[in-house]
């Protein structure tokens, strides 16, 4: 069984990520093993440039992509294929690069943009500088949830529903 997270920047997805660990859940981290694989690339880039060049649209956007998404759909099948637990996919870009696919069950984790706004803004990161051009490089949050199998708020905490879903069979098949 794997779970999608997904949901705009700043909204929580961590954290569910987080609590769905605390059931026992093995959770995957997409950005971190797109990190990996950038640092692991030929491209000569740092993470801030990459990530600037990708939501910005900037020239290199193409050549990254090409590079990292084949790398990091590969990691992710490896991972998928290998968990003997539950797992996470933690995703900002789930839908948008087609990783649903790897998932049975998705979550869209959904925030105010203020409340986002004001959580990475405080960050010291690339995205706190690039938050608006993130913004609207991602799908909207409505959008994602929209196709996801359920909604939870980043706001207050999700623990509830989390467990409630965590326990509801899902019979066979990804959904």
């Amino acid at each position: 069984m794997i779970w999608g997270v997904t949901g705009s920047v700043g909204a929580g997805k961590s954290t569910v990520a987080t609590i769905l660990a605390s059931f026992g859940a093995r959770v995957l981290d997409v950005d971190e093993v797109a990190a990996r694989a950038l640092a692991e690339s030929s491209l000569g880039l740092t993470a801030a440039q990459a990530l600037a060049a990708v939501v910005t649209g900037g020239p290199d956007r193409a050549r990254i992509e090409a590079a990292l998404i084949p790398v990091v759909e590969n990691r992710i099948a490896e991972w998928a294929a290998a968990s003997e637990v539950p797992g996470v996919l933690d995703s900002a870009l789930l839908f948008e690069h087609g990783l649903e696919r790897f998932c049975d069950f998705t979550v869209c984790v959904s925030c105010p943009i203020e409340e986002r706004r004001r959580r990475v803004t405080q960050r010291n990161t690339a995205s706190a500088r690039l938050f608006d051009a993130i913004e609207a490089s991602q799908w909207p949050e409505s959008e994602k949830a929209r196709r996801s199998t359920l909604q939870v708020s980043g706001q207050g905490d999700p623990t509830a529903a989390l467990r409630q879903a965590w326990s509801v069979p899902l019979g066979e098949g990804r959904h």
